[in-house]
């Protein structure tokens, strides 16, 4: 089953102000000097900028096979075996994720005995968790969160 990400409108605003700033710098740049590094500079920041973007967060998705949670964020791609997974719980840690939503989960598992996480935020929090769980039976929900009976 395929899970979009939760968008926060804040952060979509955020990082066009992003691409937006140096854009018109570039702008101002070209009515006031016409084509001079004042122009062509800024709007390559600009244009570099909605790249890296685009290339590391469009599209953001979750996809629950019978035994994985694959998550896609642009070029990067993760897989998260369900049978290693110990706990998947609410959390507005801000740091970069594959998240369009500080409204996020912490999918807690383990590599070879090493604890490894990363946040997600589907858009059907409640329902992303139920599937989670008939996939995996040794995960309960209780409380708005996974954990291992």
């Amino acid at each position: 089953m395929r899970y979009k990400t939760k968008v926060d409108v804040w952060l979509v605003v955020l990082l066009a102000g992003v691409v937006a700033l140096p854009m018109a710098i570039g702008i101002v740049g070209y009515v006031r000097t016409g084509l001079s590094p004042a122009t062509w500079v800024p709007l390559s920041i600009a244009l570099l900028i909605a790249v890296v973007i685009w290339v590391v967060a469009v599209p953001t998705r979750y996809d629950l096979t019978p035994d994985s949670l694959m998550i896609r964020s642009g070029l990067l791609h993760w897989a998260v075996p369900l049978s290693e997974v110990t706990s998947i719980t609410p959390t507005s840690n801000p740091l970069s994720s594959p998240a369009w939503s500080l409204e996020r989960l912490k999918v807690t598992w383990t590599v070879t005995g090493n604890a490894r996480s990363i946040s997600i935020s589907p858009e059907r929090t409640e329902e992303f968790l139920r599937e989670v769980a008939t996939r995996n039976k040794t995960l309960v929900v209780a409380n708005g969160a996974l954990r291992r009976e």
